[in-house]
């Protein structure tokens, strides 16, 4: 909102607005790896870089009246992990990380589903119960793909999720029913 991001090597997408701040999660282009998030308040001009530890994500998204960080990927290691937080900001701290399925699938986004976290990844789709356990909502074992999900969102106040497949097509996402749209 009328402020320009810090110049970066890094990729910056899927910024979100929590608690009267800004954040942004951030990549490196030339090898994929997540770097420190930066974040500002709604009316500043300026960001900040997180000076947090483990505080790497690639997506970053607001469900349950928390923060959630995903795929925290440093050097390839921890993709499949989530972290939250009620305070993104250099005075906060983040949650201990939650592993979500197999490793060898990464966390292609992460989004807010009837104010739940849903975490999608390249085998398939992911909540977490109140008590922070891991629960299976949708395989995709049989298609699995790491590109799976990527750029997905939710539309209709978070009652409905669109998910992009990598080999083309789309999914939605409405009450627990997943559907070919």
């Amino acid at each position: 909102r009328g402020s320009a991001l810090v110049l970066t090597t890094a990729i910056c997408r899927n910024g979100v607005e929590f608690e009267g701040n800004v954040y942004v999660p951030r990549w490196t282009a030339s090898d994929d790896i997540p770097v420190a998030y930066i974040y500002k308040a709604v009316a500043d001009a300026g960001w900040t870089a997180s000076t947090l530890a483990d505080a790497t994500f690639k997506y970053l998204c607001v469900a349950d009246n928390k923060l959630w960080g995903g795929n925290l990927g440093t050097a390839g290691t921890n993709v499949h992990h989530v972290k939250s937080s009620v305070d993104g900001t250099n005075t906060g701290s983040w949650s201990t990380a939650i592993p979500v399925g197999d490793s060898a699938y990464p966390i292609t986004a992460l989004v807010n589903y009837e104010d739940m976290l849903l975490i999608c990844k390249g085998d398939g789709l992911w909540t977490l119960t109140a008590s922070a356990d891991v629960r299976l909502l949708y395989s995709m074992k049989s298609q699995a793909n790491a590109d799976n999900f990527k750029g997905a969102a939710s539309w209709d106040s978070g009652q409905r999720v669109i998910l992009p497949l990598a080999t083309g097509g789309m999914l939605e996402l409405y009450r627990d029913v997943v559907s070919d749209i």
